[in-house]
């Protein structure tokens, strides 16, 4: 049988359709009412490339397997030169044809690509479907998205009104049926590069067959030249303007707005509004909300190849400088910038630089900092710092004979990258290795090496003090150097910060702090990026901050800090983050971090910075939650460590014993090692000691029957407040050290009222179980267990709530037993020793019950020890409470 325009048509015999099934079955459904009589329309539209003409193929297989005549296009007239036919007797030839054939037999038409149709054909489509709807003859039309002709768009929408028309929209084949046809062909290898024709057969199927066959690659994408053919096929009907917009937006990797484009093309945005548009409506560009992308990866890869190589990377520069001017970050433009950045252009080396040092990530970071510098002229004075910066990156990274592979092949330039590798060795206490370094800075310096030794060696003191690390050798102290060094700067404000805590100025100390990160900040400005000693400034002041129960503002610094890639060990944030989990009540998460920086540690040397604040975390976490096994550790390194070390390291340890000691009872060990420690004279060596550990040392004294301990426990923590007024929790724990010291409740209650509601839930915990213990009536002191037990349960201080649980239980029996025998031992009391007492009991002092009974105190104080003695308890407290149980 002839056809207009087209092939015969046979049953379809190629392989199953994947991710087609519905619409199969739509179409099977539409073929089989036709021998019922009446006729049908269905239009299948989809974008270039999807498989339009394979589905009309399948559904003319469909027709012939149940009997139905097939035409594809419009059957031939009785005339053999169309060109000689009027138009109106063409028409009515076809008219008299289909009536004839479909009396015969039920009939299938199928129009590939409507907008191929001539003008007739056209019109003979919207007159047929609806003049002929009685007879068995169903239309099937296939048409592509996209602007089209006046009379084509008039077709479409005649046949839109055809009674009974259906419209099936025809999308992108989905992943799995992308994966389903890979797998047919046994070609699993192939699947990553499938997944980039974005589900289009007219794409993919040339992509397989190349790959199985092993067709030519195309030397710019590496594609089989099968896909090119397919993608000009693909893209033959778009505009000439269109198809330019195309080929030019191929450098832009990821969505984009036409705003965005016309900026990376210099032009007018209403220029290109039209060709987007033709681009859209084709399919081959798809719409997301206000951004645009490539409907195929593959397209966009084979357009892109056919740009000049100057033109390629002229427009990626542009994409660049667009995104940034559109707040992109350095690490968002990184990479395309690391492939199309000349030589010498500083601009983009910058941008590259700024990308590696701020990146999380390593791998990139050492990427993106040897690319800038392999690109940046070694006489450009960039050079140094550049080399300096690359050079630190592979050190961080762990890459260290890498690093001083690079550092060396500096010669007398490289110098600044030594001094990177200095500052990094002091940052880890490892100060042995870092002098070995300083020394090679010494011998290798161009100018002045006495200047430069000075510049490292007041970083590494400056260090060394804040770490506390007195292990290994340290440098004399530093002579002033001759030129203020912005690094040495930010270290020597972190020591004046240290040295304000071993002083007692707390305030001071976190405002030294600050400083010091406002110093890198400056730095960071200067240089357009953020440095590495940010990072240890953050996390000094972040420690300095939990100690008071800012806990917020010291998570901020924290995570200020981590902001800052590779600027310092991670083990240190590890360390810092378990701090504050523990300062924040956390025992759980605090545990957890610490053991993590605790087990990382490879040289068996607790001497470090991480090291210590991990250790007296874990510490303080065993002790409050009374972990035997982990306590026996910790205890064995603390004591190899006080017996070897010097200096905080040794402070450590001790306190470390004292804490253990106290909690296995030991009391008098305890206060022992606490003298250690905590000694007038010098200050505290360990700089980041807990101010909450005073009224401890309260309680100890008090076990103990050491004054002298708390007279310096409470002189200790009244001179922290007096010296830093504006912090409440100073305050609250100068209250609470009073409180304890006199057993005075109105000072504990103010001590607990000063804390209410406070992050540091364990301290306030504690001040509340002190609270009880001089609280009179049983009910109330038990309700402030009963809180005090809450929130120790909330932390996890399992030990600690062993003890208040146990509290709460004598003070239920002490009630008990007083009901029952305070009326009997009353009586034993003579009448003076009655008298005094009840005035005692009422509150009154031993000064103002000798006015009052005109007596003398000592006197009092005579009738009260015997009285004492007879009732048998041991202090004015428990006295007032048997006679306010007696009294019930």
């Amino acid at each position: 049988m002839r056809t207009v325009g087209s092939r015969p048509t046979v049953a379809s015999t190629q392989s199953p359709l994947r991710g087609r099934v519905e619409i199969i079955q739509e179409l099977s459904g539409f073929l089989s009412g036709v021998r019922g009589g009446g006729g049908g329309v269905t239009v299948l539209t989809g974008a270039s490339g999807v498989g339009l003409s394979r589905l009309l193929v399948e559904a003319q297989g469909l027709a012939a397997g149940r009997g139905i005549r097939v035409a594809h296009g419009f059957p031939a007239g009785p005339d053999v030169d169309g060109n000689l036919i009027d138009p109106y007797r063409r028409l009515h030839a076809w008219r008299q044809w289909l009536t004839a054939a479909a009396r015969r037999d039920p009939l299938l038409i199928t129009i590939d690509d409507l907008p191929r149709l001539d003008p007739l054909g056209l019109a003979g489509l919207r007159a047929f479907p609806i003049d002929l709807a009685e007879l068995p003859i169903r239309w099937l039309v296939a048409t592509t998205l996209g602007r089209h002709r006046r009379d084509v768009t008039a077709a479409l929408d005649s046949l839109a009104k055809t009674p009974g028309v259906r419209q099936i929209s025809v999308p992108a084949l989905t992943a799995e049926a992308v994966d389903e046809i890979v797998r047919d062909l046994e070609m699993p290898s192939a699947i990553p590069v499938a997944a980039q024709a974005g589900g289009a057969p007219a794409l993919l199927l040339p992509l397989l067959t190349g790959l199985r066959e092993g067709a030519p690659a195309h030397v710019g994408t590496g594609l089989p030249d099968t896909v090119h053919a397919a993608v000009h096929r693909l893209i033959a009907t778009v505009p000439t303007a269109a198809h330019r917009l195309f080929v030019e937006a191929s450098v832009i990797l990821e969505p984009f707005t036409v705003a965005e484009l016309a900026d990376v093309l210099q032009r007018d945005p209403v220029s290109v509004i039209g060709a987007a548009a033709d681009l859209l409506g084709c399919g081959v560009w798809v719409e997301s909300g206000d951004t645009i992308r490539f409907a195929q990866e593959i397209t966009r890869r084979v357009v892109a190849s056919e740009l000049s190589l100057e033109r390629f990377r002229h427009l990626s520069r542009r994409r660049v400088d667009v995104k940034l001017t559109r707040g992109a970050s350095p690490i968002d433009v990184a990479d395309q910038l690391f492939d199309v950045a000349d030589m010498g252009d500083a601009a983009a080396l910058g941008i590259l630089q700024a990308a590696a040092v701020a990146t999380s990530c390593a791998g990139d970071a050492i990427r993106w900092s040897r690319r800038a510098l392999d690109l940046t002229p070694v006489a450009s004075a960039d050079w140094v710092a550049r080399h300096a910066d690359a050079v630190r990156l592979l050190w961080l990274s762990g890459e260290r004979e890498a690093a001083l592979e690079l550092a060396d092949s500096g010669g007398v330039r490289g110098c600044r990258a030594l001094q990177s590798i200095a500052t990094l060795l002091a940052i880890e206490s490892s100060f042995t290795d870092a002098i070995e370094v300083v020394d090679a800075i010494a011998l290798s310096a161009e100018h002045d090496p006495a200047r430069r030794f000075d510049l490292i060696a007041a970083r590494m003191e400056a260090f060394a003090a804040l770490t506390g690390s007195m292990s290994g050798v340290r440098p004399a102290p530093p002579r002033q150097p001759a030129v203020d060094d912005a690094v040495a700067g930010v270290y020597r404000t972190m020591r004046e910060s240290v040295e304000s805590v071993q002083a007692l100025r707390w305030s001071a100390a976190v405002e030294l702090a600050g400083t010091a990160i406002g110093l890198a900040d400056t730095r960071s400005a200067a240089e357009s990026h953020a440095v590495a000693e940010t990072r240890p400034a953050a996390l000094h002041r972040a420690l300095l901050l939990g100690a008071i129960g800012q806990i917020d503002d010291a998570t901020a610094d924290l995570d200020r800090a981590l902001r800052v890639p590779l600027g310092a060990s991670p083990r240190l944030a590890d360390a810092v983050r378990a701090r504050l989990a523990y300062l924040a009540g956390d025992l759980s998460r605090a545990r957890t971090h610490a053991d993590r920086v605790l087990a990382s540690n490879r040289t068996g040397q607790y001497a470090n910075l991480a090291d210590m604040v991990a250790l007296v975390t874990a510490g303080d976490c065993v002790v409050r939650a009374r972990d035997v096994a982990a306590a026996a550790r910790i205890r064995q390194l603390a004591t190899g460590m006080a017996a070897r070390e010097t200096g905080p390291v040794r402070a450590t340890a001790i306190w470390l014993l004292a804490r253990l000691a106290a909690a296995d009872g030991d009391t008098a060990a305890a206060a022992e090692y606490a003298w250690q420690v905590f000694r007038p004279g010098p200050g505290v060596e360990w700089p980041y000691w807990d101010p909450a550990e005073l009224p401890m040392l309260v309680r100890l004294a008090n076990a103990v029957g050491d004054d002298e301990l708390a007279r310096f426990a409470v002189g200790t923590a009244m001179s922290l407040a007096r010296r830093s007024p504006e912090l409440r929790f100073l305050t609250a724990i100068a209250t609470h050290a009073q409180g304890l010291a006199q057993g005075d409740p109105v000072l504990l209650l103010e001590a607990s009222r000063l804390l209410e509601a406070h992050p540091r839930a364990l301290v306030r915990a504690n001040v509340i179980e002190d609270l009880a213990d001089v609280t009179v009536d049983d009910d109330s002191a038990c309700d402030l267990l009963r809180d005090s037990l809450h929130m120790m349960e909330m932390a996890g201080a399992s030990a600690d709530a062993a003890r208040v649980s146990r509290r709460l239980r004598e003070r239920g029996a002490v009630r008990t037993r007083l009901r029952h025998e305070v009326l009997h031992r009353r009586r034993t009391l003579t009448p003076a020793e009655e008298r005094v007492v009840a005035m005692v009991a009422a509150g009154a002092s031993n000064r103002e019950t000798a006015a009052m009974l005109f007596l003398s105190p000592n006197t009092v104080a005579s009738h009260l020890r015997r009285a004492f003695r007879k009732l048998g308890v041991r202090s004015r407290v428990e006295l007032t409470r048997a006679l306010a149980s007696g009294d019930e």
